[in-house]
């Protein structure tokens, strides 16, 4: 009988795996904004996953290299009214979001410092001619200056047929000083004097100061957050001295791989967790435990990434790297 032999079966090329990679966002302003970000690059080609991080204003992508790069997505986000920021430094980024800061507390404060008068003569004057004009006058200045982001980003979602918290802002205020506009210019129209006219600008300068006083806080609160991952990422060493064919050699902190060995000098920071194969030394780790006094290391010990080597010299062989270290998972926790 002769044996018949079935071919064994063939696979196709193996695909490369998704490139990964953690972008800022610039623009968003409430949960509705995050959701907006996350669909438009899920819908992108050649994403695999997208998921924002609304606090650290970051989104992390997973994509395919071959169909799509940083750019195109970029575009896309662009296209839906938002910024993303692929060549960007914790610096850099640490100064944009003071100086945002910075400008929310600006628009808070001249908003606060015409509302005010706009309330007072409201809820408390009687009617006087020309008091409609007057308070006019004092809404302006926060409608179109304090509040204006609010129109402008109601506007360009209202554009891509989406709506967030500045569209609720904007139709709210909007229509109270429309209704008092008419009423200022052409009390008729409502069957009112020109004195009587009923007018809600203190509505509109009173809600856009709120809100302003709630984003100029929540930016503060971010700003804080900022400054303490700013000096988790300080602990960091961007460089490592590392052994290869018994030379040492500058490489950077990210090059790193298990297995490297680290030549670690009096007064330098290691640049990944391991375990010292060479040498002794004190090392401070009160970065992890607030211990002040240093901490006696030697050979077959385990040392973290971020401490630092007080005195002698040690060789120490990576055992974590990258994202794995113990600085780093506490930086994502802290994120």
């Amino acid at each position: 009988m002769e044996e018949l032999l079935t071919p064994t079966p063939t696979t196709g090329p193996k695909a490369n795996p998704p490139q990964e990679q953690v972008f800022a966002v610039q623009g968003m302003h409430c949960a509705a904004c995050a959701n907006a970000v996350e669909s438009t690059l899920r819908k992108a080609r050649g994403v695999q996953a997208a998921n924002v991080n609304f606090s650290a204003e970051e989104v992390f992508v997973a994509f395919d290299e071959a169909q799509t790069d940083a750019t195109r997505l970029a575009h896309e986000v662009k296209q839906a009214g938002y910024e993303l920021i692929n060549q960007a430094t914790p610096q850099s980024l640490a100064q944009e979001k003071a100086r945002a800061a910075r400008q929310m507390g600006r628009k808070f404060w001249v908003a606060l410092l015409f509302s005010l008068p706009v309330f007072v003569l409201s809820m408390f004057m009687p009617a006087f001619m020309g008091k409609n004009f007057l308070l006019l006058a004092l809404t302006l200045p926060v409608v179109l200056y304090s509040g204006a982001h609010f129109y402008t980003n109601a506007w360009q979602q209202a554009r891509r047929f989406r709506a967030n918290m500045d569209t609720l802002v904007a139709l709210g205020t909007g229509a109270a000083v429309l209704f008092s506009l008419i009423s200022t210019f052409a009390p008729g129209a409502f069957g009112q004097t020109a004195v009587g006219a009923h007018v809600y600008y203190e509505s509109a300068v009173v809600i856009i100061t709120l809100i302003l006083l709630g984003n100029w806080l929540e930016h503060r609160a971010k700003q804080k957050t900022n400054t303490a991952l700013q000096s988790l990422l300080a602990l960091q060493a961007p460089m490592a001295r590392v052994l290869e064919e018994g030379q040492e050699l500058q490489i950077p902190a990210a090059s790193l791989k298990p297995g490297h060995h680290m030549v670690l000098l009096a007064g330098e920071k290691l640049a990944a967790d391991g375990e010292i194969v060479q040498g002794e030394g004190p090392f401070n780790e009160s970065m992890l435990t607030g211990e002040p006094l240093p901490v006696w290391r030697g050979p077959g010990q385990r040392v973290t990434g971020g401490t630092i080597l007080t005195e002698g010299r040690v060789v120490v062989q990576a055992t974590q790297t990258g994202q794995n270290t113990v600085l780093a998972s506490i930086i994502n926790r802290v994120k």
